[in-house]
């Protein structure tokens, strides 16, 4: 899936990625997933699994 964002979206989208310790792309699943999961599309069983474990070395 190909999304065109607003410039003010996206740059939102990646600070708060960058915030979380996430991808870009994995913010993005992790938003749709909640408000899909908040208004009963999806079940709390198929939201997406966490964010992968910090690496050592602070990356």
């Amino acid at each position: 899936m190909n999304l065109r964002l607003p410039a003010t979206v996206k740059e939102a989208l990646a600070q708060a990625a960058q915030e979380d310790l996430r991808t870009s792309s994995g913010m993005a699943v992790h938003i749709l997933a909640e408000w899909l999961t908040a208004r009963g599309y999806l079940a709390r069983t198929d939201a997406t699994p966490a964010k992968p474990a910090r690496r050592k070395g602070g990356r």
